[in-house]
């Protein structure tokens, strides 16, 4: 492997980024964009993919799980994963040759599930092709709501034949509320916890191919964080939502 390949780019791996990006995700904040820069490498582009995609199925988790025949469909985030999506097929259909450090690409690891994989490895660029192929269509992103409602669905299965066994009237219209918000959370937090850990363990176990400086606090970072305000306060208000209505299962 060689060593200091990569440039450091803290403005996207930088610690504050990262942070700033991954507490956003648990309380559902609206999905930010991660600015695509001309000179990002495969290392680079997809750490900013990782962060986007945490964003962006995070968001689609909350919307199944409260999805309702008159909600409306949300457009601008079918689009916003529609782009994700051509920005990720097209960067693994070049992988070999993509961004402005294709000498590093060969010995770049993707973390998929814990496992590290080359980027170069030809399963790996054909399965993420095909997988982002099924999700660049606008119409076919449904695919993970109904996912996620399935999933939601069945999780709430199990919760009401719980408290069925338990005798726990569940005709209440706050325990009905609690059992579809508990387990969209769970639901939600274990996909984001999945996408975390698979970027941090990708950034340490690449970390001999990055030139020092990636660590760096940056103005850019320094926004990054200051932006984690406002959700820290609504989770602060959503977490004693939740301890006031799992006050009645008490």
């Amino acid at each position: 492997m060689s060593s200091g390949c990569l440039e450091p780019n803290h403005d996207i791996a930088g610690i504050g980024i990262r942070v700033s990006i991954y507490a956003q995700t648990f309380p559902s904040s609206p999905p930010s964009f991660s600015w695509w820069t001309e000179r990002l490498g495969v290392y680079h582009a997809l750490i900013v993919f990782n962060l986007s995609w945490i964003n962006a199925l995070n968001y689609f988790l909350y919307y199944s799980a409260l999805l309702k025949p008159a909600t409306s469909v949300p457009i601008l985030q079918f689009l916003h994963v529609s782009a994700m999506a051509a920005l990720d097929i097209w960067v693994w259909s070049k992988v070999a040759v993509f961004g402005s450090q294709p000498e590093c690409t060969p010995h770049t690891l993707y973390v998929l599930f814990g496992k590290s994989i080359p980027v170069v490895d030809n399963p790996l660029q054909i399965a993420s092709i095909v997988l982002y192929s099924i999700t660049v269509l606008p119409a076919l992103n449904g695919i993970y709501i109904v996912i996620g409602v399935w999933a939601c669905g069945l999780v709430v299965l199990l919760i009401t034949l719980a408290l069925a066994r338990l005798k726990i009237p569940i005709h209440d219209h706050k325990v009905e509320s609690l059992m579809v918000y508990v387990p969209m959370v769970l639901y939600a937090a274990a996909i984001n916890i999945l996408f975390v850990v698979d970027t941090e363990l990708m950034i340490r176990r690449d970390a001999g191919l990055t030139q020092p400086g990636e660590s760096q606090q940056t103005f850019g970072q320094t926004l990054a964080m200051l932006v984690l305000f406002v959700p820290l306060i609504d989770i602060v208000k959503k977490a004693r939502v939740l301890l006031k209505a799992s006050r009645i299962l008490c």
